[in-house]
C-alpha cells in the first residue's frame, strides 16, 4: 500500500508540476503596482486559498494541494497540516510555493541524475520504517530510506505557527525573527527591509526572505527564498507567495532523493 501511494503521489506532483510550469504565464511582480496586480485579502482560510489558486498573481498551487491530500495513515502528517491550515480558529504563516517551485526541484533532481548515469524517472519503491526480519520475527529493522517523512519534513518547513506579517517582522533588531516550522520544530528564519532606490537607502520597495539556517550559525550555508507578494490576510492566517525561481526543499529535495533506487 505503501508503494503504490508513494509511486502515484510523487508521480503526480511531478505531473502536475511540469504542466504548471509549461502553462502559466510568467510575470514580473517587481514592475506591478499594488492596484494592478495581488491581493491583500481573500475571503477564506489558508487552505481554500491553496486549493483556488491566485488568479490576480496568475499562480497555481495545485502540487502543494496534492501533496496536503494524501488520505493514508503513510501520510497523517501531511493530511493534519491541511487540516490545521483550513481551520478558522487557527493563526499560521505560510510561505506559499506555486507550482514552479515543485518543477524547479523536479528538474534539478534530473539533471543530477542524469549526470551520474542513473535513472530519471522518479517512483519509489515500497518503503516501510519498520520491517520484521523473516529469519528471526522478534528482529525489527529500522529503514533509514523514510521517503514520506522526507516529504512531510520538507513542507513543514514552509509553515509556522502565528501571524507573521511584514511589519511584525520589521520590528524585531535587525529586521529579522526566527522561528520554528511546524511539526519538526525546524529553525527558521524571517528577514525583511527596504531596498534602496536612486541613491537612497531603504528607500525602494519592500523585500522579505524565508531563510533555511541549515541549524548551523556559519551564515554562507543558509539558504534563502525571496517572497513575490507578501501579506494576504485570511480567515485563519497569512500567505507569503515565493518567487517562482525558488527551488522547493531548499536544495534538499535533490539531496534526500538523489540516491532513490540506490539505496
Amino acid at each position: 500500500m505503501i508503494h503504490n501511494a508513494m509511486n502515484k503521489l510523487l508521480m503526480k506532483v511531478m505531473l502536475f508540476s511540469m504542466l504548471c510550469f509549461a502553462a502559466c504565464q510568467k510575470i514580473s511582480v517587481t514592475d506591478a503596482t499594488a492596484e494592478s496586480l495581488g491581493i491583500h485579502k481573500f475571503d477564506g482560510t489558508i487552505y481554500e486559498y491553496i486549493e483556488q489558486g491566485d488568479v490576480a498573481l496568475g499562480f497555481r498551487y495545485d502540487s502543494l494541494e496534492l501533496l496536503l491530500n494524501q488520505e493514508t495513515e503513510s501520510f497523517k502528517k501531511l493530511t493534519n497540516l491541511r487540516d490545521m491550515l483550513n481551520d478558522v480558529n487557527g493563526e499560521y504563516t505560510l510561505f506559499a510555493m506555486p507550482d514552479e517551485c515543485f518543477e524547479e526541484a523536479s528538474k534539478n533532481w534530473r539533471l543530477i541524475r542524469k549526470g551520474s548515469g542513473r535513472s530519471e524517472k522518479l517512483s519509489l519503491k515500497e518503503l516501510n520504517p519498520d520491517e520484521t526480519d523473516r529469519e528471526n520475527p522478534t528482529i525489527i529493522v529500522t529503514l533509514t530510506f523514510d521517503y514520506k517523512n522526507s516529504l512531510d519534513t520538507l513542507v513543514s518547513r514552509y509553515v509556522m505557527e502565528g501571524l507573521y506579517d511584514f511589519n511584525t517582522i520589521y520590528v524585531n533588531e535587525d529586521s529579522q525573527l526566527s522561528v520554528e516550522s511546524l511539526n519538526y520544530s525546524y529553525e527558521m528564519l524571517l528577514n525583511c527591509g527596504y531596498g534602496s532606490a536612486n541613491g537612497i537607502v531603504q528607500g525602494g520597495a519592500p523585500y522579505l526572505d524565508l531563510v533555511d539556517t541549515r541549524e548551523t550559525l556559519m551564515t554562507d550555508r543558509w539558504k534563502k527564498a525571496r517572497v513575490c507578494w507578501m501579506d494576504i490576510q485570511c480567515d485563519n492566517g497569512i500567505v507569503h507567495v515565493l518567487t517562482p525561481g525558488h527551488e522547493f526543499g531548499f536544495g534538499d529535495f535533490i539531496s534526500y532523493f538523489k540516491n532513490y533506487g540506490y539505496e
